[in-house]
């Protein structure tokens, strides 16, 4: 091993991480959200000075502003989450924007979601505590409960418009399964909707 291999290998060892494995990709995960930001993620501590979350209401406001803010900056005890255009509600703080539902558990757990959190009923701009759970990717679309944009027909999900009829599908373990074709959306829905709740274990429909 040459010498800067041996400096690399001395440096690993004196500055292990001695975390649970599962925190440490949690953070991960959210400094790769962050990427190429300027400034480093928020610590739980500093979060708990500047900011106050109320886990019965979901609601985020401001204790106090950093120094150097600068003017625009919203005063001590306002609404800190403000709506994103997506469904979904953001919090600005210490120079960074964050996602509410995820700055939620953080605020509660000291740590951040390994890897995602979800919401409940499927309202992204609801956070109360009681309505968010720590999830993995494929139990957060499981309780997906909105039609993709693309869907302008039927604007149900899993219902598309096939000639004179509505089909409903669903997706499981990659494979998308035909539910039958219906005289209306809302039949076809109620089909999918069955189906979901059946073969969807992270369904709360």
């Amino acid at each position: 091993m040459g010498r800067l291999g041996r400096h690399r290998l001395v440096a690993r060892q004196g500055h292990e991480d001695t975390r649970p494995r599962r925190a440490r990709a949690a953070e991960g995960y959210e400094k790769r959200r962050y990427r190429g930001a300027s400034r480093s993620m928020i610590t739980h501590a500093l979060l708990l000075s500047l900011i106050h979350y109320n886990p019965r209401t979901g609601v985020f406001t401001r204790l106090a502003i950093p120094n150097g803010s600068g003017r625009g900056k919203r005063p001590v005890a306002s609404v800190a989450a403000t709506p994103k255009g997506d469904g979904y509600m953001r919090v600005y703080v210490d120079g960074r924007r964050y996602s509410a539902h995820r700055l939620a558990f953080f605020y509660m757990m000291g740590r951040w979601p390994d890897p995602e959190v979800d919401h409940k009923d499927g309202d992204g701009s609801n956070n109360r505590w009681r309505n968010l759970r720590e999830s993995t990717r494929a139990a957060n679309q499981q309780n997906q409960r909105r039609a993709q944009r693309s869907n302008r027909h039927s604007r149900l999900l899993g219902v598309k418009k096939n000639g004179n009829g509505w089909t409903a599908k669903i997706v499981f373990y990659g494979l998308s399964i035909g539910l039958g074709t219906y005289g209306t959306p809302a039949e076809a829905h109620a089909v999918y909707v069955r189906a979901k709740r059946s073969l969807h274990a992270s369904c709360m429909i």
